[in-house]
């Protein structure tokens, strides 16, 4: 199941995101600084921003991190699934279809339009967990400019 992330979530946190940015998830890493920047703006209560701790009888296994933006393409409020993490020594249990589905129930009742995630190309199974609770693929490309000059 899910729960929302607390301040005493900080080391496990750190932990899993470190891990998921060592993985076939991402193109590349991130500085350890963005992950402490970004916890803290979980526990501050970032009004952009939603993390949850994924459990599994009880243990943490991972996180969901989300993203809230309006897209005048879909029509209103968008849900991004920023990243979404489930260590390997939980893989296989249904943690993140059911981390999914939990996101999508809560966006249904808040009036969400629409659920956005993205993945590599290395990551197989990530894009056929997707695939299978309905997720479709966008002719998009992406691009990024990261501002440097922001503190």
């Amino acid at each position: 199941m899910l729960r929302p992330i607390t301040a005493d979530d900080r080391e496990t946190y750190i932990a899993f995101a470190k891990a998921f940015y060592a993985s076939e998830a991402v193109c590349h890493a991130i500085s350890e600084k963005n992950i402490c920047d970004a916890f803290e703006s979980f526990v501050d209560g970032n009004p952009f921003a939603e993390c949850y701790i994924v459990t599994d009888n009880g243990e943490s296994a991972g996180y969901v991190l989300c993203a809230k933006t309006y897209s005048q393409e879909a029509g209103g409020m968008t849900m991004w699934i920023d990243e979404i993490y489930v260590s390997p020594e939980h893989r296989g249990k249904g943690l993140g279809s059911a981390a999914l589905i939990y996101i999508e129930g809560k966006c249904a009742k808040e009036g969400y339009r629409r659920m956005r995630l993205e993945y590599t190309k290395e990551n197989e199974g990530a894009h056929k967990l997707y695939k299978s609770l309905g997720y479709g693929d966008l002719p998009y490309l992406q691009m990024v400019k990261d501002r440097r000059d922001v503190k």
